[in-house]
């Protein structure tokens, strides 16, 4: 494992040496940890059910604390009771932990402060946790003082006011910022437990202390790098002190397609190459280990101060700080007990960690390189160098342990994460370390730390490159399904990742073939799908209407510029549609008006917008849809025919309400006109109007203030989802193209009405039901046509009542035609018709068989009679009175013909031909003949008793197949016996194979039988004759001849009776396994037998000969 894995490379270098024992990939811990996780996540949303899960979870530790102490359970029951125990245990601590956070959290004189009429202008005191950059919408604070109210540590997140006057400068972490505010909660679950808008410009104090001597460090830091070329400046800063506010918005988006924003997130990895440089310095410098560990903490918690505290961080802190104290210990580090540790300490100090993406993903792939780091390395070093493979699976091992998570964030799949982050990875470290010794020298040597900077600069820019490379390659990103169904899936593909790289070489290659053949039939179910779908949109889509049910949502995008016109009334639906065109990011969002169908879904997108349009505030939820937005960070503004602007090459305007107008609900509705920017030759911008839900009154208002572009226009969106109430003179004046209408299927209002429809087909208007068509997506194609894209294509009678033409435009490739099963329609020329081609509807004769698919049986002797003589024998048959042979089975599971001499009275050369039920089948001995026909039968010795069932009898093999087999090379290997009650094996244990010896002993009738004495036929029942050459039994432990020493006694038990005077030596017990294969331990010395009776105790010892390879 690598420095490049947080949690066990915290030392580097010479100091390496700490790393994980044998014993670390120990799951049992996960599973408590997990569900307490989970839980703690459920408790921050309802806090006040605390005290109940409380409670519950303390007896339910007692109960199993009772069960623990109960001699009469078994060792399943104790160990389930154990995870109980653990996980009840720690239950209760977290309950406790989320009651005590919530009451420090929210004191209830804030919360009646907060719920007063004096909420909306609270004066406020808070200190700064991140800094807050000019153009930010929210930072997170610590609220101290509000109105009177002191001593408060209370989390609160500062939205500061956009259309005041922002500050101009920086306001680093630790400033203290004071001004008037509205306050209110935050949504349940959050992170912060208030909001506050700031009212115009606050007052700041600079921080003091220890925040006040880091941010002098990264400010003389950010002027050495300022002169140098971007983006290569803005990731030195990032991955050097996690200063990301420098990078351009190109550059953030090319490093979340590559995957590699994790390296400008501070995070495990830069703690420890931090730790691994002042560990090897401090040895260098020839300090003891204890004062290695000490200064290597100060300087740990130093470089947290400087780069802030976030969550991944604080984790990979805490992990730090814990293994270099086992190290100090002298205890091996293990790494799951470990993370597991870190994770619940993190959640008892602050249970909202528990619903942090930034702290799931840091355990995540802190977890994936622990667990499947190593196995994955040792997988691949078969094939590629180590240090490639150990380079190689480290990357591989954290995507496949944080994909699941990054669905929410991200459907998209980064296709070359893998190969960017193995390029990558190198100069992540010396950008770190170049970095730190600029950033500490930038104060009092600038000069210096300008070199310094210089230098790093260059691996930054580097990674720079890449990142903006593998954005650039074609099918940079794959899609994914959002939402639940997108997770499970996720989580089902990884689970398989992980299980066949654990289980490696445990299950046979048939049970890998078939879990890969679920995996990869599982994947293409979810995925393929998508990508057809997708794959199919055009891809210089200008408006999109996406199927919500009964509602609007309309997509706009002018270049790179996303707006979104209303939203419905379904998350799911919406998200589906953005996630279809690939939408992560919405710069405008226009909200018509309040009703639900057009802003209940906007919860949904209100992480991503930028700014927000609005009509009038009427109703006490309009004002609460407001306050979402507002506490998301979004600029809100209030919109009227003044208001304007652009999208890229797009430009849009308002053109209702009229301002000074007084108009509510539906007539209220914001209007918006779309077209080319003036001056812009943009190819792929279409004029549209978009009428919300205007009444006819509104429309014929609006139609006489002159606000409306003249016809013909390519698309309008339909009025109030083509309700009755609707302006002919209207739709006939903009003559659009294509008419959108959002409505739901099986609606109860009728919509669309027939006179809509036929006020539309007046106009000359197409158009295009979201309930018939799905998603509906247009382009331009040419100077005066508008090309269509479906989601689905309508039915027959759809198309009659819509009007529209048979198939606008294609929905998707046609699913490839061809044969089926084991039949095939052949196409043949129509006779009514000269030159079509018809399916041939019978299609019996065309049934066919790939070669050897069916294969060749040996014909059954029931068939040979004079019946079966009769007619022409078969192609291939063989004269009846030659016997059959027996043929190759040509599959694993057919059944053959073999041969062997007949056993009974008669004819000793006759051939009896049986059958095996399987090519690999070993052949039955039988019955074993007389030495000659005179010769009574051979009996056992005395003092063995009848042999025991044999569930391996079927098995054994003959002594012609072993010694056909023995010719065979077959290497030799190790087999570990395993001891119940152990963790490892008793001894090596060479596996058997052709030629061994099998001396039979007599099965033991009481603990006090010796064994019997020793000849060379003790114990055969061939009474010293000729061994008997078979497979050893399950019960059978194969070993290698051995000569015995002279003098010894000759039983099988070599402690029983030592040498008179002989004093027996630790080793006396130990005998070498002599290995023909160099690969697989020559030489080791193994355990002797057990003490318990010796091995002349056990029925059935095997001895054989060591094979020469």
């Amino acid at each position: 494992m690598t420095c490049g894995s947080p949690s066990c490379a915290i030392a580097c270098g010479s100091e390496a040496r700490v790393q994980l024992a044998p014993s670390a990939i120990d799951l049992r811990v996960a599973a408590p940890v997990a569900v307490v996780w989970i839980l703690t996540a459920l408790l921050t949303g309802a806090p006040h059910v605390a005290p109940v899960v409380a409670g519950v979870a303390v007896l339910v530790t007692g109960v199993s604390g009772i069960a623990l102490r109960t001699r009469r359970c078994g060792g399943a029951v104790r160990g389930v009771a154990g995870l109980v125990l653990v996980a009840g245990a720690l239950a209760t601590l977290l309950a406790v932990s989320v009651t005590v956070g919530d009451s420090r959290r929210a004191p209830e004189g804030l919360r009646a402060l907060v719920a007063g009429p004096d909420a909306g202008r609270v004066e406020v005191e808070a200190v700064l946790s991140r800094d807050l950059v000019p153009g930010d919408r929210s930072v997170t604070a610590t609220l101290v003082r509000a109105d009177g109210l002191d001593g408060l540590r209370a989390p609160v997140r500062l939205v500061p006011d956009l259309h005041g006057d922002a500050p101009g400068a920086v306001l680093a972490a630790g400033a203290r910022v004071t001004g008037s505010a509205a306050v209110q909660p935050d949504q349940p679950g959050s992170a912060t437990a208030f909001v506050a808008f700031l009212r115009g410009t606050p007052s700041s104090e600079p921080p003091t202390g220890l925040l006040g001597a880091t941010d002098t460090a990264r400010q003389a830091f950010v002027r050495a790098t300022a002169d140098l070329p971007q983006p290569g400046a803005a990731l030195l800063r990032g991955l050097a002190i996690g200063d990301r506010s420098g990078l351009d918005p190109g550059t953030e988006a090319a490093m979340e397609t590559s995957a590699l924003t994790h390296l400008t997130a501070v995070s495990g990895a830069n703690c420890a190459v931090v730790v691994g440089l002042v560990v090897v310095l401090g040895r260098a410098c020839g300090l003891p280990r204890g004062l290695r560990a000490a200064v290597a903490v100060v300087v740990l918690l130093a470089f947290v101060v400087l780069v802030r505290p976030d969550p991944s961080i604080v984790r990979a802190t805490v992990m730090a700080i814990v293994v270099l104290v086992v190290h100090l210990a002298g205890r091996p580090v293990r790494g799951v007990p470990l993370i597991a540790l870190a994770a619940i300490g993190m959640l008892v100090v602050d249970p909202w960690f528990a619903r942090s993406f930034a702290f799931a993903l840091s355990v995540l792939a802190t977890s994936g390189i622990v667990v499947l780091g190593p196995p994955l390395t040792e997988l691949l070093a078969r094939r590629v160098w180590p240090p490639v493979a150990a380079a190689l699976a480290i990357p591989v091992a954290a995507q496949v342990a944080c994909w699941p998570v990054t669905i929410p964030l991200s459907a998209a799949l980064p296709t070359y994460a893998v190969p960017a982050n193995l390029l990558a990875e190198p100069f992540a470290p010396v950008v770190t370390v170049i970095g730190l010794a600029a950033c500490t020298v930038a104060p009092v040597w600038p000069a210096g730390a300008q070199a310094l900077a210089a230098v790093a600069w260059v691996p930054a820019a580097a990674v720079g490159g890449i990142a903006h490379g593998a954005a650039a390659l074609p099918h940079a990103s794959a899609p994914w399904p959002a939402g639940v169904l997108g997770v499970a899936a996720a989580v089902l593909v990884c689970g398989c990742i992980a299980t066949a790289v654990l289980v490696r070489g445990r299950i046979g290659s048939r049970m890998l073939l078939a879990a890969g053949s679920v995996l990869v039939v599982g994947v293409a179910a979810v995925s393929v799908p998508v990508l057809v779908v997708r794959g199919s949109v055009p891809g210089d889509w200008s408006v999109a209407a996406c199927d919500v049910g009964q509602g609007d949502a309309v997509l706009l995008r002018g270049g790179d510029a996303v707006a979104l016109v209303d939203t419905g009334d379904d998350e799911e639906r919406l998200l589906a549609c953005l996630d279809l065109l690939g939408i992560s990011r919405i710069d405008l969002l226009v909200l018509t008006h309040f009703d639900r169908d057009h802003v209940g879904a906007v919860g949904a997108v209100a992480d991503t917008v930028e700014t927000a349009l609005v009509g009038p505030v009427g109703r006490a939820s309009d004002g609460r849809v407001v306050d979402d937005l507002l506490s998301a960070g979004v600029d809100v503004r209030t919109a009227d025919d003044r208001v304007s602007g652009t999208l890229g090459p797009l430009a849009w305007r308002v053109a209702w309400p009229l301002a000074g107008t007084r108009d509510a609900g539906n007539d209220a509705s914001i209007v918006l006109v779309t077209g080319p920017a003036d001056g812009s030759a943009c190819a792929t911008c279409l004029t549209g109007v978009f009428l919300g839900d205007l009444g006819e009154s509104s429309q014929r208002r609006l139609r006489n203030s002159g606000g409306l572009p003249a016809g013909p226009i390519d698309v309008v969106k339909v009025a109030h989802h083509g309700s009755a109430d609707q302006d002919p003179q209207l739709y006939r004046g903009l003559a659009a193209r294509v008419g959108l209408i959002g409505v739901g299927a099986d609606n109860t209002y009728g919509h669309p009405t027939a006179s809509a429809l036929d006020v539309l087909d007046a106009a000359g208007t197409l158009p295009l039901r979201t309930d018939q068509r799905g998603t509906v997506v247009l382009a331009r194609s040419g100077a005066d046509e508008v090309r269509v894209w479906t989601e689905r294509s309508p039915s027959a009678a759809a198309r009659r009542i819509d009007g529209a033409p048979l198939d606008p435009a294609p929905s998707g490739p046609a699913p490839p035609e061809g044969p089926h099963g084991r039949q095939e329609a052949r196409a043949r020329r129509s006779e009514d018709r000269p030159g079509a081609l018809v399916g041939d509807p019978s299609g019996a004769r065309r049934a066919h068989h790939r070669a050897r698919s069916v294969p060749r049986r040996p014909r059954p002797r029931c068939a040979e009679g004079p019946a079966a003589g009769r007619g022409p024998r078969a192609r291939g048959a063989r004269p009846r009175s030659r016997p059959v042979r027996p043929r190759a089975a040509r599959h694993p599971r057919q059944p053959v013909a073999v041969r062997r001499a007949a056993t009974g009275a008669g004819d000793q050369r006759r051939e009896v031909h049986r059958r095996l039920h399987h090519r690999d089948d070993l052949v039955p001995a039988g019955p074993r003949r007389r030495r000659h026909p005179g010769a009574p039968a051979r009996r056992r010795h005395a003092r063995q008793e009848a042999p025991r069932h044999d569930p391996q009898r079927r098995r054994r093999r003959g002594r012609g197949a072993l010694r056909r087999a023995q010719a065979r090379d077959r290497p030799h290997r190790l087999r570990e016996r395993r001891v119940p009650g152990r963790t490892t094996p008793d001894r090596p244990v060479r596996r058997p194979y052709p030629g061994d010896r099998v001396r039979r002993r007599p099965r033991r009738t009481g603990r006090g039988v010796p064994a019997a004495p020793g000849g060379r036929g003790r114990g055969d029942h061939r009474q010293g004759r000729r061994q008997v050459l078979r497979r050893p039994r399950r019960d059978e432990r194969v070993q290698g001849r051995r000569h015995r020493a002279r003098g010894s006694v000759g039983t099988c038990d070599r402690r029983a009776a030592p040498r008179p005077g002989h004093r027996r030596s630790p080793r006396a017990d130990r005998r070498r396994v002599r290995e023909q294969d160099p690969h697989d331990g020559e030489g080791q010395r193994v355990p002797g037998p057990e003490r318990a009776g010796g091995l002349g105790a056990r029925h059935g010892a095997v001895a054989g000969a060591a094979r020469t390879a």
